[in-house]
């Protein structure tokens, strides 16, 4: 199937800035892209995240720009978002620290978090 030259025009990326702040959140929405997440799954904890959905979560994520961290890529078409993906340092990603399951494939933990003991039961 031929793509048509409308599905490529334009296209470009961007990292997520100050001055695009106003691109994310056109895109992602007044529900913060899913539910009030603002992509801060990966960045708290399960209850930070309960306790923070909607706006709270909106203001991290504002913090993290505004600090001059790049979160992540815009993807744009003629100027528009139309697409957003996270991209940082593992480290960054606090549920990945804690996580076995999803342990880095070099078998390396670069976290102060330790896995749990066995109690001896």
């Amino acid at each position: 199937m031929a793509r048509s030259a409308k599905s490529t025009a334009a296209l470009a990326f961007a990292p997520l800035t100050p001055e695009r702040w106003p691109d994310i959140e056109q895109l992602f929405g007044t529900n913060g892209a899913c539910g009030g997440c603002w992509c801060m799954w990966w960045k708290r904890t399960r209850d930070e995240f309960d306790r923070s959905k909607g706006a709270a979560n909106k203001r991290a994520l504002r913090r993290i720009v505004e600090s001059g961290a790049e979160p992540g890529l815009l993807a744009c078409r003629s100027g528009a978002p139309i697409g957003w993906c996270a991209v940082e340092p593992r480290e960054r990603y606090a549920v990945l620290a804690r996580s076995p399951a999803l342990a880095p494939v070099d078998g390396t933990l670069r976290t102060a978090v330790r896995p749990a003991q066995p109690t001896g039961r």
